[in-house]
């Protein structure tokens, strides 16, 4: 895989909430409590854990999806991942991958296993130095960023999010329905694929 498009699902670490986070998070987030306090640490690396990465090889259709429970089995998504994420000259494709995705997998790799792969080793770099695309920035053309959601439906390809949407993930995480968030996960790294091709096909 040289051209890979992916997307992530985040949760609240287990514990968190024995923690100073519900502090810190009630004072960000009044008149919130419970569960949905504890949801909104899966916005942040520091208080959550990776449940869902997918990857789909925009040139071929390969795809490879991973699931996590825990943070041991959060160790092992990271570990898998770096077949793809260690290799020279590969080119991410994601929707918010910039302000979201790229931060979020480095940050869990440098708390997992102190270790940044090359891929998400941008550091320091300037946007437009970024090797990768993100396809939230792609399709501004100028103006307001548009959700993958709104992506796939101006482009008429299939919705995302017909069976759940990212405002679930964390409670389904809390379940332990992974299996469910692996399928939303994976539908996601194809949807990004699909309205990246239309991009470059259309900028041909």
């Amino acid at each position: 895989m040289k051209n890979i498009a992916i997307a992530i699902e985040t949760a609240p670490r287990k514990g968190i909430m024995d923690t100073w986070f519900p502090a810190w998070a009630s004072r960000r987030n009044p008149g919130k409590e419970g569960d949905d306090l504890e949801d909104t640490a899966a916005l942040y690396p520091e208080f959550g854990q990776l449940c869902a990465v997918s990857l789909i090889d925009v040139d071929s259709g390969e795809t490879a999806n991973y699931v996590a429970k825990d943070v041991e089995e959060e160790r092992q998504i990271l570990e898998g991942l770096l077949d793809y994420l260690d290799q020279p000259g590969v080119t991410l494709i994601g929707h918010a991958l910039k302000s979201f995705i790229l931060p979020w997998m480095a940050k869990r790799y440098l708390a997992v296993l102190s270790y940044i792969p090359p891929a998400l080793d941008v550091a320091g770099m300037k946007p437009w130095e970024v090797p990768h695309k993100d396809t939230m920035e792609l399709m501004k053309f100028g103006g307001n960023s548009m959700s993958l959601r709104a992506s796939c439906l101006m482009l008429g390809l299939d919705d995302p999010n017909e069976s759940i949407d990212g405002t679930l993930i964390s409670g389904l995480f809390r379940i332990g329905a992974t299996d469910r968030i692996g399928e939303y996960c994976l539908k996601r790294s194809i949807a990004t694929a699909q309205v990246y091709k239309r991009i470059v096909r259309a900028l041909a």
